[in-house]
């Protein structure tokens, strides 16, 4: 919807997303966003992550596979 690009809504969005998790103590936060937008997430700290090596939620995990077998580019970033 163009009448809603570059009113900084996304910036918002993530931002009280962030700040609400370090509000409830929550440890991590997970971000599934395409390569283009590694950028966006990275200014809010996100950063990309070892899915293999790393214990991640199930339902996390499942998610991940299901873009990556639907998108042709796609980052994985987590947040803590």
């Amino acid at each position: 919807m163009d009448e809603f690009r570059g009113l900084s809504l996304a910036n918002e969005l993530v931002d009280y997303l962030v700040k609400e998790t370090k509000k409830n103590n929550l440890k991590e936060v997970y971000c599934l966003p395409f390569e283009e937008l590694k950028h966006f997430y990275q200014k809010f700290g996100f950063k990309k992550i070892d899915y293999e090596s790393k214990q991640i939620n199930n339902h996390i995990l499942k998610k991940f596979q299901w873009c990556l077998d639907n998108y042709q580019k796609f980052y994985y970033l987590n947040y803590k």
